[in-house]
């Protein structure tokens, strides 16, 4: 397994949901926000992606919802390298 780490990046000039699913960890960020979390791969690659990702826009929002396949994901930190606070309310 390799350790490796993502970057999500709020570009947009509302709050933007990231869930982590199977863990249903909820984290709100606001525009121009970045956090990163680092997850497991296997390499060479496996049947399945390591990660999957969907985007989705519904009442409270824009949402993205990683799927982690190894459910080993550590995180997510802010930039500053503060852990990011789960939220789940309105946006």
């Amino acid at each position: 397994m390799t350790r490796l780490k993502h970057l999500i990046r709020n570009t947009t000039e509302r709050p933007q949901f990231v869930t982590f699913e199977l863990s249903t960890a909820r984290y709100r960020l606001s525009p121009g926000q970045e956090l990163f979390f680092y997850y497991e791969a296997e390499f060479p690659r496996p049947a399945e992606p390591a990660l999957i990702t969907e985007f989705i826009d519904n009442r409270d929002g824009p949402e993205i919802i990683i799927w982690t396949n190894f459910g080993t994901e550590e995180g997510p930190f802010l930039t500053n390298g503060e852990e990011a606070i789960t939220d789940f309310g309105p946006p």
